[in-house]
């Protein structure tokens, strides 16, 4: 009995006397194991070692130990926030910087530069009416007409225009297009960007009874002439119109069909075919060189007394495969019915203008 206390004081001295005993709980826990290991591993890992444990702190009981507060503080004060944090304000901050930085780049200013440097800018705001006479040679007196000028014609002189030629009906003048309206609508249209900026002849046919084609010769020959070289005008048959009311009507088909390489489109409003042309339309239609046909505008009113004369141009046109625009609209034979459809009549004029 003596002898197993001797030698159980002798294991306990030895025990006391071990590099061991200086750190236990060091070399048995493991925190790294016991605290950051994945779930379930970890559990075994910390099960082992808590029994590891508590058999060597039962072994040395009552005895001074050092505690692992080195071990616990270093693992524990490592949180992953900071990494996270970090992560974040790395992410967000290039991305604003690149969409503020890129947002800006197209620069608007260099496009509308040439633009408003081509553009020329006009204050006027409307046109002018000019009275004119002609020296005519073949009448053997001067002919009336007044000629509109599209708005900041005088400010830009090296502009050319197209010219519409229209004329009056019977017992009318050179003023009579003016009380349909047709200088101020050309004005409010071409200020609001509906038509194009062009020049309005309109002349007097002075002795109305002669059928024998002498005002014909005279605005072929001399007015338009006049024209071209008094105005600037774009002195080509595309940039030429010609277009009547009631008699000027009858003009008009008259002089556009014989004359097809001066005028690229005619207009018939209302249109009194003379007598004796009837017979000849469908010559002149045949006459027309390839390429040269011109551009027709034919309407009239529902209740107008030429609608049968009309219907039946429309027919010899639509025989003769001529292209033509036609128009049965309200109204009769007045100034009001052309005053109505005077802002279709000029925009079709000007198309292409």
């Amino acid at each position: 009995m003596f002898r197993h206390k001797i030698i159980l004081l002798s294991i306990f001295f030895t025990a006391c006397a071990s590099p061991a005993y200086a750190q236990p709980v060091t070399k048995v826990v493991n925190i790294e194991d016991f605290v950051f290991t994945p779930t379930g591993e970890a559990h075994k890992t910390s099960v082992a070692a808590t029994a590891r444990m508590k058999i060597t702190q039962t072994a040395i009981a009552g005895l001074p130990t050092v505690p692992p507060t080195p071990s616990l503080t270093r693992t524990l004060v490592i949180p992953p926030t900071p990494t996270n944090t970090a992560t974040a304000a790395a992410t967000l901050t290039p991305q604003a910087t690149a969409t503020m930085t890129a947002s800006p780049s197209p620069t608007p200013t260099r496009t509308l530069t040439p633009t408003i440097a081509l553009t020329p800018y006009c204050q006027e705001p409307g046109g002018l009416v000019i009275p004119e006479q002609v020296d005519s040679a073949i009448l053997g007196y001067k002919v009336a007409m007044r000629v509109y000028l599209p708005p900041c014609y005088k400010d830009f002189p090296e502009r050319q225009f197209p010219v519409l030629y229209l004329i009056h009906g019977l017992n009318q003048n050179e003023r009579s297009w003016n009380e349909v309206g047709a200088d101020k609508t050309a004005a409010i249209m071409i200020a609001k960007g509906q038509l194009p900026p062009f020049i309005i002849v309109m002349p007097e046919e002075k002795v109305q009874q002669d059928t024998s084609g002498d005002f014909a010769k005279v605005l072929v020959n001399e007015i338009v002439p006049y024209t071209d070289v008094h105005y600037r005008t774009k002195p080509n048959r595309l940039y030429r119109a010609i277009g009547g009311l009631s008699r000027g009507g009858g003009w008009a088909i008259n002089i556009g069909f014989q004359n097809p390489d001066k005028f690229g489109a005619v207009g018939l409003h209302s249109a009194a075919i003379f007598y004796g042309d009837d017979s000849k339309l469908v010559s002149w239609i045949k006459a027309v060189p390839p390429g040269l046909m011109p551009r027709i505008y034919l309407d009239i009113g529902e209740e107008d007394i030429l609608l049968e004369s009309v219907k039946w141009v429309h027919f010899v046109f639509t025989q003769q495969g001529v292209r033509h625009d036609y128009f049965i609209n309200k109204g009769t034979h007045t100034l009001s019915y052309w005053r109505d459809n005077l802002p279709a009549y000029l925009k079709w004029y000007t198309t292409g203008w």
